[in-house]
């Protein structure tokens, strides 16, 4: 594969040469007319013609357009940007590696690709070689295959993806600079309707994906994703702007209409860009936009509307077109006034819709500060990220203001009327527990106190893990409750309001509290630059949930019990739409969630929380029966990636140096694989002339290949309540060998001890 270097150096050499003469016009571009032809003018001007071969070729993907017809759309501004065809296309798709091999069988059963197509539309900003001049082709109105071609491929990637097409080609038809967007989309024989994405700006570069309904909802299953020399996102210098702070002022009404003006301080860090394109929640509405000089700024949006068993998307994005080309380094802001629909009332409690993008957010991993007003009836209550700077009641309203000055990628609120308590721990922050009124009082025999018991796993989780990895990043936490739960913020904790109400007797609820805990560290202070690490946080988080649950319970046998409840879940999956192990391994992620199965909570949070189990015990003292190995290395992964992400290389990396060996053949199996082994384990016992024993043991192994390997702990019983650790490989379907001589019989031997080793 060609270096980096290379391929970005022959991309400028190619799109300097393809835009000479060009550039000027780009800056010229009307934008309300480029959009009002892009949405609804199929009489507009375009240019028609034939064509004998075009090849794109984008490393692991190639589309060949062979004779046929080709139509060039500009949308009335000069610079073409969409081509319709027809004729005799053939795409080829190879895997970039075994992982997303596999992907790309279990949706297809296929190695790789090589079909053909007959129609197809592209949207570019990327140059493409080989396509006519406007002067050779003939200049009419669009003919009505290629509008429809145009008008459904747009809609497909807006209702499946949550792409909007103009937004990411006007960002960079704006710009001075060559472009970097392609979006294609197509019906290719034997396969189905399949779109392809180049967008440096995302996790990864390149992604193909199968357009589909499941189950009456429009989604789409990702094929592949691969990115130039696996280049990570923070790498490639492609980011144009910084949002440093941003100062958020919401005014929220009884029934849950909420106005927000929100001024977005940024700094960019290109030149002559004139575009800034955030994601948001696709049903916001922009009453105005303004830069910092007061002059109105020109918003690019699309509105999603009702369809019945349509999947609404809640990052269909907002585009802002800038008054004058950005100056590199040079700090400004803008202003942006919308209606959030963010906010929904149930009976008398709210419920937020979106957690993330509420707001006009980054695309791209931003941390910022915050100034975060809220103004709302008095009879409720706005808990929100933060230190309370401000909290005043006049004439029937409440406002109340918070101050974030640790940056954070994101941040969360809740509306309501509480019951709180207030609980504290010795050497950890203080602890408000805030349940919403009508659940607080609710007529129920399960937990008497209901705030005081959840409370209590907040408060002594965050004291466990204060004393297992340091001070919490926050002077106070907040946890309040919320229909879903399931989200952390900065200092502010999401729990689903169930779980005050009653107790489950697997230690379920207590792990889910404390997995919401560890996120103030494991998400707030160490994060991720990809959806590939996600594993790492959640499945870490997780296991934070299960480790404060068996310290809670001051019993191993609890955590044995937890561990099996959830190694069925990973092998198995969670019901009838679940793989399982066999649907990825935890660097899929969210692509674990499909058309084939609902895999992402069985894999990344269970099996991901299964891997760090293993690690603890493959750092374990046994003698002493020690963690310390493990949480230093937990400790020494917050010191080295709290100010930067970690992603699961650099992890392998780290415990490399704690272990003192390569692990490769430990994250090739576990992290990248999807086998699972089973073992059944014998023994047998002769004593010697020297009176003592010598213990030969079988192990055999299936379901994994034959190199499979794994360090596994046993435990080797004697009478009177002694005991012996021990750690053994197993590294062949069968494994036949000897311990080193035992001083008495062996009572009993315990394979695979504290269930150390993920195995059927």
């Amino acid at each position: 594969m060609r270096g980096l270097n290379e391929i970005v150096n022959n991309y400028l050499v190619i799109a300097c040469l393809t835009f000479t003469g060009a550039v000027a016009a780009f800056g010229q571009i009307e934008v309300s007319a480029f959009v009002e032809n892009f949405e609804k003018n199929d009489k507009q001007i375009a240019y028609a013609g034939r064509i004998d071969s075009l090849i794109i070729d984008k490393l692991q993907t190639q589309f060949t357009l062979g004779p046929g017809e080709i139509v060039l759309f500009n949308f009335g501004q000069g610079v073409p940007c969409v081509v319709a065809y027809r004729g005799q296309g053939r795409l080829i798709y190879y895997p970039s590696n075994r992982v997303e091999h596999q992907q790309l069988h279990k949706f297809t059963d296929l190695d790789e690709l090589d079909n053909q197509f007959d129609k197809a539309a592209f949207f570019y900003t990327v140059p493409l070689q080989g396509l006519p001049d406007k002067s050779k082709l003939t200049a009419g109105p669009a003919p009505g295959w290629a509008w429809d071609a145009l008008r459904d491929a747009a809609a497909d990637a807006f209702q499946h993806l949550g792409v909007y097409l103009p937004n990411e080609l006007l960002e960079d038809l704006l710009d001075a600079q060559p472009g970097r967007f392609l979006y294609a989309d197509l019906d290719v024989s034997g396969i189905g309707h399949l779109a392809f994405m180049e967008n440096p700006v995302l996790a990864d570069w390149y992604s193909l994906f199968e357009i589909k309904r499941s189950a009456g909802v429009k989604m789409a299953d990702q094929l592949a994703g691969y990115s130039p020399d696996k280049l990570l996102p923070s790498e490639r210098g492609v980011k144009p702007f910084d949002i440093y702070h941003y100062d958020i002022d919401s005014k929220i009404e009884a029934g849950g209409k909420m106005t927000v003006d929100c001024r977005i301080n940024y700094i960019p860090l290109q030149n002559g860009r004139r575009f800034l394109n955030f994601a948001w929640f696709y049903d916001n509405e922009v009453i105005s936009a303004l830069d910092q000089n007061g002059d109105s700024l020109f918003t690019v949006t699309k509105k999603e509307g009702y369809k019945l068993f349509d999947e609404s998307r809640e990052e269909s994005g907002i585009g802002v077109v800038l008054n004058r080309p950005t100056v590199a380094g040079d700090s400004t802001y803008i202003d942006i006034r919308y209606n959030s629909k963010c906010l929904e009332k149930q009976s008398t409690i709210f419920f937020i819709k979106t957690r993330h993008f509420w707001y006009p957010h980054n695309r791209f991993r931003n941390l910022a500060t915050y100034t975060l007003t809220y103004d709302c009836p008095d009879k409720y209550e706005v808990i929100s990220c933060g230190e309370k700077a401000l909290d005043h009641a006049e004439n029937g309203r409440r406002t109340t203001r918070f101050r974030l000055i640790r940056p954070a990628e994101y941040i969360a609120f809740n509306v309501g009327s509480y019951r709180k308590k207030q609980m504290t721990v010795e050497n950890a922050p203080p602890v408000e527990i805030c349940l919403v009124k009508e659940v607080a009082d609710i007529s129920y025999s399960g937990v008497a106190d209901r705030l005081g018991h959840a409370g209590a796993d907040v408060t002594n989780s965050l004291a466990f893990f204060t004393s297992l990895f340091g001070p919490c990043p926050f002077d106070h936490i907040i946890a309040t409750s919320q229909p879903l739960g399931g989200l952390s913020s900065p200092g502010l904790i999401f729990i689903d309001w169930d779980t005050f109400l009653d107790e489950d007797m697997e230690g379920y609820f207590e792990g889910l509290r404390a997995h919401e805990v560890s996120h103030q560290w494991w998400g707030h202070m160490v994060d991720i630059d990809s959806y590939r690490d996600k594993w790492i946080i959640e499945g870490l988080a997780e296991y934070c949930g299960w480790w404060y649950y068996e310290a809670s319970e001051q019993d191993k046998n609890a955590l044995n019990n937890m561990l099996k409840y959830y190694r069925s879940y990973i092998i198995s999956g969670t019901g009838m739409n679940s793989e399982g192990t066999s649907a990825g391994p935890p660097t899929m992620s969210y692509r674990l969630s499909s058309s084939k199965s609902e895999d992402y909570a069985p894999i990344v949070y269970y099996k991901g929380a299964y891997i760090f189990h293993m690690i603890r015990y493959l750092l374990h003292d046994f003698k002493t029966g020690s963690d310390d190995g493990f949480v230093l290395f937990l400790k020494d992964l917050l010191m080295k990636y709290s100010h930067g992400p970690i992603t699961t290389e650099r992890l392998r990396e780290l415990l490399e140096g704690h272990i003192g060996s390569d692990m490769s053949w430990f994250f090739d199996q576990w992290v990248y694989g999807t086998y699972i082994p089973g073992y059944s384990f014998s023994f047998k016992a002769n004593k010697t002339k020297e009176n003592k024993y010598k213990v030969e043991y079988t192990v055999k192994q299936w379901e994994v290949p034959a190199n499979f390997k794994m360090i596994v702990p046993i435990t080797i019983l004697f009478d009177e309540g002694r005991y012996i650790h021990m750690k053994i490989w197993v590294d062949k379907p069968e494994t036949v060998a000897e311990l080193l001589l035992l001083p008495y019989k062996p009572k009993k031997i315990i394979f695979n001890t504290y269930d150390a080793v993920l195995a059927r």
